[in-house]
């Protein structure tokens, strides 16, 4: 797929301690464009918001997996996030543990970072998005949704959430004139060409070209899945 221009002049790019993050982190941070980066780690349990200007981060804010409630409660995003045309959910963390060894405590991790954050996100700067010509959502799934993983029932039901998710926000939101859609990736078969797929795909979903497109759920081969 070839990438097609967009008019987006700002992002908010959610992502985790993963090869695709670092992808599309290094893709928008080239652009003449705003990025901000919400960087969910799961291994620290570390939420950071940074500013990011030809690959130099500014850290903005840093809290703890613990207090992501404050992403919703406090005016902690609104501070330091003016305006924005795109939010791409990139998050994708995955525990590989089996129902025998996944805690309570891995299966609200598992939710927060893939699930829960995304959709604070949204609700917290629907107005800030709402300003914006572009307003536009994309999340980013996994084939995992639909084909189930053995060992990882967690991560497996929130990446089906989050299809249902971004659904429920298009019937939602489309009347006002945002654009949401899902792109659904298989990060375990991942490769140059894929991701370049998912990159293009990006780009075109953000840009005046598919202003007709909304309520998706993609494939990164381009079959769309449901309407």
């Amino acid at each position: 797929m070839e990438a097609h221009s967009s008019t987006i002049k700002s992002v908010l790019l959610l992502s985790t301690n993963n090869d695709l993050g670092r992808v599309f982190l290094d893709h928008y941070s080239q652009q003449d464009l705003i990025l901000y980066h919400l960087y969910a780690d799961g291994l620290s349990g570390k939420v950071e918001l940074r500013r990011v200007t030809t690959g130099d981060a500014e850290p903005l804010f840093s809290i703890s997996l613990d207090e992501y409630k404050h992403l919703y409660k406090s005016s902690i995003l609104l501070d330091y996030v003016k305006d924005v045309d795109l939010i791409l959910n990139a998050n994708n963390f995955k525990l590989n543990k089996d129902i025998q060894n996944t805690s309570l405590a891995d299966w609200q991790q598992n939710t927060i970072i893939n699930l829960t954050i995304p959709y604070m996100v949204v609700k917290k700067l629907y107005r800030t998005l709402g300003k914006s010509e572009t307003k536009c959502i994309v999340n980013v799934s996994a084939v995992d949704a639909v084909k189930g993983d053995q060992g990882d029932a967690s991560y497996c039901a929130a990446s089906s959430a989050l299809e249902s998710m971004s659904t429920a926000l298009y019937k939602e939101l489309s009347p006002n004139g945002f654009r949401v859609n899902c792109l659904r990736f298989d990060f375990e078969r991942a490769n140059t060409s894929s991701i370049s797929t998912l990159i293009s795909t990006t780009t075109f979903l953000s840009s005046p070209l598919s202003k007709h497109i909304n309520g998706q759920i993609i494939n990164v081969d381009d079959t769309i899945i449901i309407a």
